[in-house]
């Protein structure tokens, strides 16, 4: 650390004043070869307040940094105001509170107007800030581990003793801080490149960089001995093509016309990338000549190794094939073949080079349906379909059908199909009324008479049914057994028996003004509501209809019937008419407007179970509660 007038503090904490004026090396580190890495020199001139005003104290007033790989960093007091200048390359760059420069590897970052730091790759970093009201620097430095030993200057060799830590330079003085002595000629400065960068057997051009603080002309010339192929122009353009990775040196002499010179030994970076290699820019893998050559190194395509990438790979001894199996190398860099798997194991794809036991296991996707079971068989499977599917193993599905009460109500067919299974309504009521449905007679009386009786039944029947409800129509120009009645068609689920109905309007009678009702399966039949084709006859179902053919068969479309009819021929139609006509005489309701069914259903009971759970029907709510009676719930 260095800090106020003028004092140091070691690495190994030794503490002293240092009164001397001019340019001194305050730190240098070297790498493991004795080579410079990195210098931070400080000029040390007396102390000047911001009024102007001197004390004859030695201060720091400017310090500069060069890292081999990164360039120069220099800081100056501003001479407008109370913080600082900065330099990177020696070109200023505007100071403001963010991180100025991020480069990889390294960085410039400035906290504050008056103080700025520059941090390496591995740890390396140097904080310099202004003191107030005085033009004076202050300085930190934090080293890195790898440099324990390796450290001379102002701040002594870190070594964990202070016996050693003045020692004398080597090499000779030198100076990173360039000042322009008034009515003095100065020789031409040289900013770069500081590395080139080339390839073996590839030739490279760089143009020199240089200027001269007086405006003088400047000349380029190499300074001898220089490499083989290497050349340079008047105007400082560079040519070069190394032969080899033998270390050589390049200085460069720029002079102007005054005869002052300035001499530039740039980095020279060398790459000797072999067989498609492709060279690692900032991976230095040698170093000569004290960093000022170093070779970079290769990154190898597939089936060559080495430093420059010229060995061919042995890709067997990597074990590339199945454990014990054995592996050939080709002449192609990075072919190879192996052997057969061992018994029981397979490839998939390349012979030898993976070997599986299982089929149906992965990587190979799954061969079989998801509801079969797989079985392996060397380099075979076999699919079986899982209890309870049928199927060949490549398509399974599960007959719910066969499941007892799938479709739980007798009017339903159940259909089976891939992965799941349908409700078939047994009987269609027609082509304009689709689905299964139970369709009944309702005969109501009113008290008074009623010019809204189609709104005010549906209102009654929406209340208590719900969704077991589905829609109500007037059969109109008809009249019911009790005189003054109305007649509606009321289609409620299939689910629903007609005694519901009946039983539920008996209920909220006295609440809805209601006199008298009857409910009872509408006979389509009867009343010529529906027309079965020609020679198929109507048979009349609970709640439904069908047509039929012989007495048995289910007809659907009129060419089935003009198949049968075809094929019974003329004698079985006059005796079907023959029978019509012997029902007709010997029928003993007479009907009169349309046409109910008999009330006593002893002779002719339900299709359907009066057990089934679907017939436990409890109605959703009753009138009887304006009266503060509690509805019955029983099942029916």
């Amino acid at each position: 650390m260095v800090y106020g007038s003028l004092h140091f503090i070691t690495f190994d904490g030794t503490k002293y004043c240092f009164m001397a004026l001019g340019e001194f090396v305050i730190l240098r580190l070297s790498s493991s070869t004795g080579s410079n890495v990195f210098t931070l020199q400080g000029q040390m001139d007396k102390l000047y307040t911001n009024t102007g005003k001197r004390i004859d104290v030695p201060v720091v007033v400017r310090m500069a940094a060069f890292h081999q790989s990164f360039g120069k960093i220099e800081w100056r007091c501003s001479d407008k105001d109370n913080g600082l200048k900065v330099f990177v390359d020696d070109t200023e760059v505007f100071v403001t509170v963010v991180v100025y420069l991020s480069e990889k590897n390294f960085a410039v970052r400035c906290p504050s107007m008056d103080k700025c730091a520059v941090v390496y790759d591995g740890g390396l970093h140097v904080v310099v800030w202004r003191k107030d009201s005085y033009r004076q620097l202050e300085a930190t430095m934090e080293v890195p581990q790898t440099f324990y030993n390796r450290t001379l200057g102002l701040v002594g060799l870190w070594s964990s003793s202070g016996a050693d830590d003045f020692l004398m330079s080597n090499p000779g003085p030198e100076s990173l801080l360039f000042s322009s002595p008034p009515r003095v000629n100065m020789p031409p400065i040289v900013t770069g490149p500081v590395v080139i960068q080339a390839k073996v057997s590839s030739r490279v051009s760089v143009q020199i960089v240089a200027q001269d603080p007086n405006n003088d002309p400047i000349t380029y010339s190499l300074l001898s001995p220089w490499p083989v192929g290497a050349s340079i122009g008047e105007s400082g353009s560079l040519t070069w093509m190394p032969l080899s990775t033998m270390p050589v040196q390049l200085t460069i002499k720029v002079s102007d016309t005054l005869k002052a010179s300035s001499f530039f030994t740039p980095i020279l970076r060398v790459c000797s990338c072999l067989n498609g290699g492709t060279c690692l820019q900032e991976s230095v893998i040698e170093n000569h000549l004290q960093g000022k050559f170093q070779v970079l190194g290769c990154l190898c395509p597939k089936g060559f190794s080495g430093k420059f990438c010229g060995n061919v790979t042995d890709v067997c001894r990597g074990r590339p094939c199945f454990p014990e199996v054995p592996c050939q190398s080709r002449s192609q860099p990075g072919e190879f073949t192996c052997g057969e798997c061992p018994d029981n194991t397979f490839p998939n794809g390349r012979v030898g080079y993976k070997c599986f036991e299982r089929m149906c296991s992965p990587p190979f996707p799954f061969p079989c349906h998801k509801d079969a079971e797989c079985q392996s068989i060397k380099s075979d499977y076999s699919c079986r379909c899982k209890q309870g599917f049928t199927g060949d193993g490549l398509n399974c599905t599960i007959d719910e059908c066969a499941a007892f009460m799938t479709c739980q109500n007798a009017k339903y067919d159940c259909k089976n199909k891939p992965g799941s299974f349908e409700c078939v309504c047994r009987y269609q009521n027609s082509k304009d009324r689709e689905g299964c449905y139970n369709l009944f007679n309702v005969s109501v009386l009113w008290r008074t008479n009623k010019g809204d009786g189609l709104k005010q039944l549906d209102d009654i029947l929406k209340s208590g049914f719900t969704n077991k409800f589905y829609n109500i129509s007037r059969r109109e120009g008809e009249t019911a057994s009790q005189g003054g009645a109305e007649e509606f068609w009321v289609a409620v689920s299939s689910d629903t028996p007609h005694w519901y109905i009946r039983d539920y309007l008996s209920r909220v009678s006295n609440y809805c003004d209601i006199k008298a009702v009857e409910v009872d399966d509408l006979d389509e039949c009867k009343a010529r509501e529906v027309m079965c084709v020609y020679p198929a006859l109507c048979s009349n179902t609970y709640g439904s209809y069908r047509c039929v053919c012989n007495g048995s068969t289910d007809v659907e479309e009129s060419q089935s019937i003009m198949a049968v009819g075809l094929g019974i021929g003329i004698p079985l139609l006059l005796l079907l008419l023959l029978t019509v006509l012997a029902c007709f005489c010997c029928r003993k309701k007479t009907v009169t407007g349309l046409p109910h069914s008999s009330p006593d259903y002893l002779q002719n009971p339900p299709p359907f179970n009066f057990f089934d759970p679907s017939l436990q029907y409890m109605t959703h709510s009753s009138p009887r509660i304006i009266d503060n009676v509690t509805p019955r719930h029983r099942l029916r």
